[in-house]
């Protein structure tokens, strides 16, 4: 989806002595680019409905947004787990069970230690070429165990293309 932007350049050549206008030339630019697609809104109590978790999870995924920077990502120290804790009078184990659960059903994901990215096809923050280009780059990795112990692991690179790729046991 692109759309055409267009910007006008007018310069103008004035004699300071006397005010004269003496050229006036105008340069017309057009480019493409693209244009967010259309959305709906999603609220954070419909992402708790879908992903069937418990209502007290809406409150901490907002607190969790407070923190997220504009590549997707969320820095989550001890320190920043215990704020969000005293803030919403809870303890900092249940926060740490919440973002298992985020983790488990995909909203967001693990980097590193204390680092995660938001999956950037429910949240979004910034401008939709930035977006674009970090659901270009998000992994969704999916593990699946099987009743006979072995277990079969496939990973979609990407929202745009949803290259796949399956790994054996």
């Amino acid at each position: 989806m692109s759309k055409r932007i267009r910007k006008t350049d007018t310069t103008t050549l004035v004699d300071v002595s006397t005010g004269e206008v003496l050229s006036q030339t105008k340069k017309d630019t057009s480019y493409g680019a693209d244009a967010e697609p259309d959305f709906v809104k999603l609220y954070l109590d419909d992402i708790s409905r879908l992903y069937e978790l418990p209502k007290s999870s809406t409150v901490i995924l907002y607190e969790l947004l407070k923190n997220m920077t504009y590549s997707q990502q969320l820095v989550l120290t001890a320190s920043i787990k215990r704020q969000i804790a005293e803030k919403l009078e809870t303890s900092v184990q249940h926060i740490k069970n919440q973002i298992s659960k985020y983790v488990k059903a995909d909203i967001i994901q693990r980097i590193d230690h204390a680092l995660y990215m938001f999956n950037p096809a429910l949240i979004a923050k910034g401008r939709w070429i930035d977006i674009k280009e970090h659901r270009a780059q998000y992994i969704d990795l999916k593990i699946r165990y099987r009743s006979d112990g072995t277990k079969q692991m496939k990973a979609c690179v990407g929202f745009e293309d949803q290259a796949q790729i399956n790994f054996p046991k």
